[in-house]
């Protein structure tokens, strides 16, 4: 996992480490950057009664619904490391942190804290998470752990657009797993971005070809977008994972 700040257009990806947990620091959040923090989840299991005082009733409830222990620290840590970066960007407590469901159910900031206009958005697989935050209006990040597909060539002939399909099949077996996950991630990032969710069909638009490149822009095209208006960068959040923002400028 990277351990040190990673610069990109636009783009700030860290590593959010024990260090960062200790911290009281504030963060300074730039208009037209966008801050990425990489989070190992088991990093946290030891502090994770500490995290979960940051939650209100509503998360704690969400939290219990869980079956399994895993899911439970899952969500506990990477909500509560949400809090507590929201509550350093704007200085302010992390139990104050106010959220509402805004279009299509898409969290964002609620209260004194809408004010800020900061959009935020959080994806995790396996034991990483990513927490996105930008004053774009329109931000979604997502993270996929790279691993063997049962269903390879269903789910490419269901999600995928006919110009990726085609891109696909020009790869040799290894890259085309790989290249799956990158357009995978693309495309989830976008539609989290837009708000629209599963509301739009993954197969209605297509994602430029992705290639080799750990941080490389992209664009996405189809029905009803508008190209310029986005940025989608793909990158490699760790060993075994890959990772892609989306956002509108």
């Amino acid at each position: 996992m990277a351990n040190n700040s990673i610069a990109c257009p636009q783009v700030r990806i860290t590593q959010f480490d024990e260090g960062q947990m200790n911290s009281a620091a504030f963060l300074s959040l730039p208009a037209g950057e966008v801050h990425l923090w990489l989070i190992c989840i088991q990093a946290f299991e030891a502090r994770s009664k500490e995290l979960g005082e940051f939650l209100n009733e509503a998360e704690i409830d969400r939290m219990q619904r869980f079956r399994f222990p895993g899911d439970r620290l899952r969500f506990v840590v990477t909500h509560g490391i949400l809090r507590l970066c929201i509550g350093r960007y704007l200085e302010l407590s992390p139990r104050l942190v106010g959220f509402r469901s805004g279009c299509n159910g898409k969290p964002e900031l609620h209260g004194y804290c809408g004010e800020a206009e900061i959009s935020f958005n959080i994806s995790h697989s396996h034991n990483l998470a990513v927490l996105g935050f930008t004053k774009f209006r329109s931000l979604g990040v997502d993270v996929e752990h790279i691993r063997p597909i049962q269903d390879f060539y269903e789910i490419v002939s269901h999600y995928f657009h006919p110009r990726e399909r085609v891109a696909l099949q020009s790869l040799s077996p290894g890259e085309r797993h790989k290249a799956f996950f990158a357009y995978w991630t693309c495309k989830e990032a976008f539609v989290k971005a837009t708000g629209e969710g599963l509301s739009r069909s993954l197969d209605s638009f297509f994602i430029s070809p992705v290639g080799g490149n750990e941080k490389r822009i992209l664009t996405p095209g189809g029905d009803g977008i508008r190209p310029a208006r986005w940025k989608i960068i793909s990158f490699r959040p760790a060993r075994d994972y890959a990772g892609a923002v989306a956002f509108a400028v």
